[in-house]
């Protein structure tokens, strides 16, 4: 072999060779690094003043990586022929926002990254909300065409909930005497298991998919590819342009909410767009399927398009509160009969709701007296 492809050809060879120790902690970041490198453009890392040099020399080798270190870091035992891709942070760390990953022993610093690895004293990963990034499978789908196309999910428990609830229990009915589906709306899309089950139904319709959840996105890119005609926009829906914090679950992307409850816990920045001028700005002034899970904000986007409810055929949604429910039944019932329903309990529930124009002559809505 030319020598160039020996390894210690590598400046970062004998400083990988001195810190074996820490193989486990380097793999499980290296690798889950590697993995958003492989789908993300552009990302931006961040490693503490108090990180083992060795970690960052090991990402140095992914070129569309930009590395900073915080002050203080020991930038002299990173071998000089790496140091070109490492960018030394002039500003304190908590004045900075929008990291993609953030290596830390420090708690405090967590919400504002999008990815974590929390390292404790002997430098061991204590927490991340990213090692799920590499843990997924394949899940087989068929369109009615016959045309068959693959997702990724990720293995937990909760994507089998899931899967369960909407291939096998369909929890989002197909009803099929509505037509000429074109366009759908998937807010709330998490990894893209609901849109990939409107797409077995309508192979032609444009899917459009809103998600916060920055493990969710990840998936949801990948899998938008599958599903085809899939639009992805990495951010949430509201009544208003703003600016939350979410909490999402510690090892699940179910639950995701602006409101924290005892599913969730991990805190972090969420960035809401006003669902009716954002439809607005990429030219959707017609939607013909609407599915909401937003972990309690739907009766807040449903009144933000209140403009266009009276044109939609089908609207899905979750309800989180028998007062959510009530409100959403009155603000729909105008333009809308609720057509089917799972009711869980009293504070959660599947409901489908279709449009008083859509009705089949067959199915009076008139109750029997």
């Amino acid at each position: 072999m030319p020598g160039f492809y020996a390894g210690k050809s590598d400046p970062r060879f004998f400083t990988s060779i001195s810190s074996k120790d820490l193989i486990d902690t380097r793999l499980a970041i290296y690798e889950t690094v590697q993995e958003l490198h492989r789908v993300e453009e552009e990302l931006k890392v961040l490693a503490s003043e108090n990180c083992p040099p060795v970690i960052v020399a090991d990402l140095l080798d992914l070129p569309r990586l930009e590395v900073y270190v915080e002050p203080g870091f020991p930038v002299s035992e990173i071998p000089k022929g790496a140091l070109s891709r490492l960018h030394l942070l002039e500003k304190d760390l908590r004045d900075e926002r929008g990291w993609d990953i953030l290596i830390t022993k420090s708690v405090e610093r967590v919400a504002s990254s999008k990815f974590v690895f929390l390292l404790g004293s002997e430098n061991q990963i204590v927490f991340s909300n990213a090692k799920k990034l590499v843990d997924t499978r394949l899940l087989t789908l068929k369109r009615r065409d016959g045309y068959q196309f693959r997702v990724k999910v990720y293995n937990d428990d909760s994507t089998d909930y899931i899967v369960d609830q909407i291939f096998n229990k369909m929890c989002y009915p197909i009803l099929d005497f509505v037509t000429n589906v074109e366009v759908i709306i998937d807010i709330g899309a998490n990894i893209g298991l609901a849109s990939s089950y409107f797409r077995i139904f309508y192979p032609n319709a444009s899917i459009y998919c809103f998600e916060l959840n920055y493990a969710a996105i990840h998936l949801l890119k990948l899998n938008s590819l599958s599903i085809e005609n899939c639009y992805v926009y990495p951010f949430g829906l509201y009544s208003d342009d703003t600016t939350k914090v979410f909490y999402s679950g510690l090892q699940t992307t179910r639950h995701t909410s602006v409101y924290r409850s005892s599913y969730v816990g991990f805190p972090q920045l969420a960035y809401l767009r006003k669902a009716s001028h954002f439809l607005k700005s990429i030219d959707i002034d017609k939607v013909d399927i609407l599915k909401i899970d937003t972990e309690g904000c739907e009766l807040q986007i449903l009144k933000d398009l209140f403009e266009k409810l009276s044109t939609i055929k089908v609207i899905y949604l979750e309800f989180h509160s028998e007062e959510d429910r009530r409100l959403i039944d009155q603000l729909l019932n105008p333009t809308h009969v609720l057509w089917r329903g799972d009711i869980v309990h009293a504070h959660r529930g599947n409901l489908c709701y279709l449009n008083r124009n859509c009705v089949p002559k067959d199915s009076p809505i008139e109750p029997l007296r």
